[in-house]
């Protein structure tokens, strides 16, 4: 079951997107639990307290925080989550790339759109949730879901895989790793490889990572890594 959260300041939008969630979930035979906000501060709030969300529509014109500013206090909390942005003003849309919004959809919005994007990410999700990876050490043998890595680093003769909640002793190098992971990955030096979509920042030969992760970026490897970067952020946004 997915969730999902509305964010506008406008009732009639909240009572149309969630008509256009119920006749999706009834064509589609899809479940969902729906959440709806007047405010970004009462979506944040929500997230704080219960961090569950896996789709949020968001407008972007709204009375305190703006949707963009919004978005990148998401982004903050969960690099996964995705985001469409609501807008009825079309000078908004490069906007999304700083935060990987998912697409922009156009007030008005018609449900044939609506379907055809939520379809799309449905199905993005699904497939992240059913890609792993088996990782075995001395103690014990662990199942490892992609989306959860942040980063892997050499650490003496082994590799330490950081995920969202432990750190994994692998006995793998890292052309191993490489071979197993998928193009949200990216070896930014030869001891580190990291997944592009929790990249907060690249500034000269550092990558912020994470909460407070500073990773090292080669020299050599810098131009690709930023090409790789912008692939990745034009994938999430197409």
């Amino acid at each position: 079951m997915m969730r999902i959260a509305i964010c506008d300041d406008e009732e009639y939008m909240l009572s149309i997107l969630e008509d256009y969630v119920s006749r999706y979930s009834e064509k589609h035979d899809s479940v969902f639990t729906l959440a709806k906000f007047k405010c970004g501060e009462e979506l944040l709030g929500y997230m704080d307290s219960k961090g569950d969300i896996d789709i949020v529509f968001l407008d972007i014109q709204m009375p305190g925080i703006n949707g963009i500013d919004v978005a990148h206090m998401i982004r903050k909390k969960d690099a996964n989550v995705k985001i469409f942005f609501l807008t009825s003003l079309v000078k908004y849309v490069l906007e999304g790339y700083s935060v990987k919004a998912e697409r922009y959809l156009i007030k008005p919005l018609k449900y044939n759109q609506f379907e055809k994007e939520l379809q799309n990410v449905v199905k993005s999700i699904e497939l992240e949730n059913n890609r792993f990876f088996i990782e075995k050490n001395d103690s014990g043998i662990f199942k490892i879901m992609l989306s959860d890595v942040i980063y892997i680093e050499t650490v003496g003769r082994n590799t330490l895989i950081h995920t969202k909640t432990d750190e994994i002793v692998s006995y793998r190098n890292m052309k191993e790793h490489e071979a197993l992971l998928d193009k949200c990955f990216f070896r930014c030096h030869r001891a580190y490889i990291v997944n592009l979509a929790y990249v907060k920042s690249v500034v000269e030969y550092e990558v912020a990572i994470g909460k407070d992760v500073k990773i090292p970026l080669s020299k050599y490897r810098k131009k690709q890594f930023k090409e790789a970067l912008l692939d990745y952020y034009g994938d999430q946004l197409g």
